[in-house]
């Protein structure tokens, strides 16, 4: 798709989309070859993502309608080089303008903000996944039928891949969930999964902000889940324990669901303890101090030999800006180091390790407690 290559590159192509663009007077007309396999030595590789980038020179003023034509191009652009290169050249692109808005100064990146916003946002909020989780940022009820639209439409894409409103928006969901932040999702659940196998038969098992509990769900599916597993369910979302009380009675399990405000259910827990602990995306509404805090209170209630897991976003993940302009996602990043701050203080802690995923979007906090310690339960 040769106009997001341009729109990436900051070139004014022509009304008519000709084969030479004319630059503005001054500037160096920038096009990414079509279909070329060795990029030419003006095109770069992606800072955070490996992908081949059109160099960055100072926007145009159309920048924004060439993407926009670009995406209302998508169908055509599939017919002319077929759907998976199609795909590939519109996740570049979005990649780009990533890599791109970051080394603008402040002033022009929220004007590019606002225009994208103007733009080009309303052609994704005819997809299905990015229109959901846009009408459910951050925490609100609900939410978690962002985190299942995206496990479906990643695990199931014959069927749910292909959803919105219009024959665009239905094109253009299929290409979100290729995002590395929709794969990243779907890792995160095997990454869990991988955890939830090593339990112990009659293991004791909290997820914090648990959504429809996928990753449980998925590893009875596996037939890896240990036998009686106890698990405990925190979440503010009534919604959200339904779901997971129906997916998880067809294996025999009944979970314990604590509603409400899941800090406050946590803070005032006094049950038996965890063997294994894990937040999977809630830390990323907490700012590093209040989820040192937070961290602690959880320890009081893992296990001897037990393990707690924190999952947060990376500052520098790729599709940062997608999530952020299109979804209204803005989550409180941490870096590795700040994500290791919230070890510090802790007792009895055997082993500490950081976790990246390949997609460079989350990190996993795993904090391991040492065996044949004493736990006090509490009341």
């Amino acid at each position: 798709m040769r106009r997001f290559w341009a729109w990436c590159s900051g070139v004014s192509l022509g009304a008519t989309g000709s084969n030479s663009p004319k630059p503005a007077p001054g500037r160096r007309a920038v096009v990414r070859p079509p279909r070329r396999r060795s990029p030419p030595r003006r095109f770069r590789q992606g800072r955070t993502t490996g992908r081949t980038c059109a160099t960055e020179t100072r926007g145009s003023p159309g920048r924004d309608e060439h993407l926009r034509s670009s995406l209302s191009a998508l169908p055509q652009r599939i017919e002319a080089v077929g759907k998976s290169a199609a795909v590939a050249e519109a996740l570049a692109a979005l990649e780009c303008l990533d890599s791109y808005q970051r080394r603008l100064p402040k002033p022009a990146r929220l004007a590019l903000h606002e225009r994208f916003r103007a733009q080009v946002r309303p052609l994704f909020l005819e997809a299905e996944v990015p229109r959901y989780a846009a009408a459910r940022p951050r925490g609100y009820p609900g939410d978690f039928g962002s985190m299942e639209r995206i496990w479906k439409g990643r695990t199931q894409p014959a069927t749910h891949a292909p959803r919105g409103r219009t024959p665009l928006g239905r094109l253009l969901n299929q290409v979100v969930l290729e995002l590395a932040n929709c794969v990243a999702n779907e890792h995160r659940v095997y990454f869990l999964v991988d955890r939830i196998g090593q339990l112990r038969p009659g293991a004791v098992l909290a997820s914090i902000g648990s959504g429809s509990a996928i990753e449980i769900v998925y590893a009875c599916r596996q037939g890896i889940c240990p036998p009686r597993l106890r698990v405990h369910l925190f979440d503010l979302d009534e919604g959200a324990h339904a779901a997971a009380r129906k997916h998880l009675a067809i294996w025999g399990i009944r979970p314990v669901c604590h509603s409400g405000d899941a800090v406050k259910a946590m803070l005032n827990y006094a049950g038996e303890p965890f063997d294994l602990a894990y937040s999977s995306g809630m830390f990323d509404y907490f700012h590093v101090s209040w989820a040192h805090r937070f961290v602690a209170r959880i320890w009081q209630h893992v296990a001897e030999d037990g393990t707690l897991i924190v999952t947060n976003a990376r500052p520098d993940n790729p599709t940062r800006t997608i999530m952020e302009w299109i979804c209204d996602w803005y989550p409180k990043y941490k870096t590795e180091a700040e994500l290791l701050r919230l070890a510090d203080g802790l007792a009895l802690v055997a082993g500490t390790c950081v976790t990246r995923d390949r997609q460079g979007v989350y990190q996993y906090l795993e904090l391991v407690r040492e065996p044949g310690q004493a736990l006090n339960r509490g009341a």
